[in-house]
């Protein structure tokens, strides 16, 4: 009897062996996997290979694990059914071409081509245009853009366009009718008059800033977030409402105007050289056109009519100024001429002179 378990015991010890130097064994761990692997080894569809190896999935759910019945795959690693696959944290979504990465270039995460260097001589391909520093970057994101069709995490201040599934700038704003009921209509941080919907995370009126994107009325003057004003009704009794730095209005207590300007609809505006009372949003506010500028697109002023061009934008629509008044545009952003209903297309940013440039618009239609 003990020889027989003495060879029974050797027996075992050569299998384990064998199993080891596969780097699998045969069975499936506690937590689902179907072959725990040593160390610098990992699992794949039931096998172990090395760690720096690529695993193509058979079928796993959110990553590369071969998981039993009764158990799922999170982010190479198995968990029960019935648990909730949260994001990880630190995966972020990928370029759409295996050959490319993600760069950050002004808060634009973009992707370029990392087997090819372009010149005037070597040019990119179709969706990619050559940087300064010989990189051919993806300008057509819906080509070569971020993917964001599994559940991954866009970078910096993107986010996935659920039309497309890539990853973009988040749409821009110019007022917080364009936003969601718990968030507002904010200066992006880092660039001056880009608006995008932002929580209200800011310095109250009264509060420290060094500019409009650390307010959430995105107005400061002299370090102090001010309250946001369209004329002297909207400040308290003992303020008046003016333009300030960067082209916003806000409540001060003195102005620099050089008439006197305290009607109840009068604001000073034009960097203190005239009093005026034609702030608007829309053209029903006018008598011609509502001029916006996109820049600083909480300011707008009702443009006189020009009686050589009586075509006006209709009552819910405005012009931006000055780079694109041959548009009749509304309070609508989009990614792409898909976003917006007949007869408005997609103006991006781009062809908007925001600075930076952005690949986010507004919807328009050609004023004529």
């Amino acid at each position: 009897m003990k020889k027989q378990l003495t060879f029974l015991r050797a027996i075992s010890l050569v299998t384990i062996s064998i199993l080891l130097q596969t780097n699998c064994a045969p069975y499936l761990s506690e937590f689902g996997a179907s072959c725990p692997c040593k160390d610098g080894w990992k699992c794949c569809s039931e096998k172990c290979i090395p760690e720096e190896d690529e695993c193509s999935t058979d079928g796993g759910t959110n990553g590369e694990c071969s998981c039993m019945e009764g158990w799922k795959c999170c982010w190479d690693t198995c968990i029960p059914e019935e648990a909730e696959c949260m994001a990880e944290a630190n995966r972020a979504c990928a370029c759409r071409d295996s050959r490319d990465m993600v760069s950050a270039d002004l808060s634009e995460f973009t992707c370029y081509r990392t087997d090819y260097q372009c010149s005037a001589l070597a040019l990119c391909d179709d969706g990619y245009d050559c940087d300064q520093h010989n990189r051919c970057l993806c300008t057509d994101l819906n080509l070569c853009g971020i993917d964001c069709t599994t559940d991954c995490i866009c970078q910096g201040e993107t986010v996935c366009d659920p039309s497309t599934k890539t990853c973009r700038q988040p749409l821009m704003c110019l007022d917080d009718s364009m936003c969601p009921d718990d968030l507002l209509c904010r200066q992006t941080g880092g660039f001056i008059n880009y608006y995008t919907c932002q929580p209200p995370d800011g310095s109250e009126v009264g509060g420290e800033c060094l500019r409009g994107y650390d307010c959430n009325s995105s107005t400061c003057y002299t370090n102090i977030c001010l309250q946001f004003c369209t004329a002297n009704e909207d400040c308290p009794i003992d303020q008046f409402c003016s333009l300030v730095d960067h082209g916003e209005l806000g409540c001060v207590v003195d102005t620099d105007c050089i008439e006197s300007c305290d009607g109840l609809d009068e604001y000073c505006g034009r960097n203190g050289t005239e009093c005026l009372n034609n702030y608007c949003r829309v053209g029903g506010d006018c008598e011609g056109d509502c001029g916006l500028s996109i820049d600083r697109p909480l300011v707008g002023e009702c443009l006189p009519p020009d009686i050589l061009e009586p075509v006006f934008c209709a009552d819910n629509e405005f012009v931006s100024t000055p780079s694109m008044a041959g548009y009749c545009m509304i309070y609508q952003a989009c990614w792409s001429d898909a976003d917006c209903q007949e007869p408005y297309r997609c103006i991006l940013g781009n062809d908007l002179d925001v600075p930076p440039p952005v690949s986010t618009g507004l919807c328009a239609r050609s004023k004529l």
